[in-house]
């Protein structure tokens, strides 16, 4: 996602709706590469069984990818800093 976008990216995760209107916003390009790496996701969790990568730790681990920080965002803030705390959160609870 453009980080133009990253707000209301944000406000609007909790709803499936306007996660779909966000998606469906993008350039036609960029629309087909979003969809095509959510469903290589979808994949690997369909798999998750087997890899021991469930839905929520492939949603932080990618979080980053699909909705990064905009330029500026400070590093203790942010999608990049949430991620990095739930990976280690993760870590400790093995």
């Amino acid at each position: 996602m453009p980080s133009s976008d990253y707000a209301r990216c944000l406000d609007g995760a909790a709803s499936y709706l306007q996660c779909r209107q966000a998606a469906a916003a993008l350039p036609p390009r960029h629309r087909r590469t979003f969809e095509y790496a959510a469903a290589f996701l979808r994949e690997v969790a369909a798999h998750s069984a087997n890899n021991g990568a469930d839905p929520k730790i492939l949603a932080t681990l990618f979080s980053g990818v699909f909705l990064r920080d905009p330029p500026g965002t400070d590093l203790g803030s942010g999608i990049r800093a949430r991620t990095q705390q739930q990976l280690l959160d993760h870590k400790k609870a093995r």
